[in-house]
């Protein structure tokens, strides 16, 4: 005996109208509970988002040097003197500096600013791991562009190549070496 075909496929009628219609209704509001409840999943990893504050940065403080803008450039090292450590920067011909303190980093881009100087990011490298001073290691690359530097024998400008340390919690470097490659 059995249920023929044609009663599989044909529609509920009467009271097996209604059990379905409860259970698809029953199943929709289970569905839009659990979508409604469930955690937004980041679309990025802690590492690419640090990466790219990391990014963001770099481009203020590069926008800000370039500007004149000397608080806006030092506003992209940590303000705590728990965390900050130094910048440093030296090569092309000119004296070897280490500064600790933010009004030291807003003297230094004012004075570099007076003497023409223009900062470009060639490369920027994100290491994603912990350093000595805290934060994550990063490398870069730039082209520093003033009358005072000391080009090559051919008249170009070496790159300038350094290192660091970036904060990813505050979204600041407390760690910044910079030089020449000759």
């Amino acid at each position: 005996m059995g249920v023929s075909r044609t009663a599989l496929l044909r529609p509920p009628c009467g009271a097996d109208r209604i059990v379905v219609t409860r259970w698809v209704v029953a199943i929709i509001v289970l569905l839009a509970a659990c979508t409604a409840t469930m955690p937004e999943v980041p679309s990025t990893s802690p590492v690419e988002a640090c990466r790219a504050d990391l990014r963001q940065q770099l481009d203020r403080f590069v926008g800000a040097f370039n500007a004149g803008d000397a608080r806006g450039a030092a506003a992209a090292f940590s303000r705590s003197r728990d965390e900050f450590q130094w910048f440093s920067v030296g090569g092309f011909g000119l004296p070897h500096m280490v500064l600790y303190r933010q009004d030291q980093i807003e003297q230094y881009v004012a004075d570099r600013h007076a003497r023409g100087e223009h900062l470009s990011l060639i490369e920027l490298r994100f290491s994603g791991e912990p350093t000595n001073w805290g934060g994550q290691g990063i490398g870069f690359e730039m082209l520093r562009e003033a009358p005072d530097l000391l080009r090559r024998s051919d008249g170009t400008l070496p790159s300038a190549v350094g290192k660091g340390a970036f904060d990813c919690p505050s979204g600041t470097f407390i760690v910044w070496s910079m030089g020449a490659l000759d």
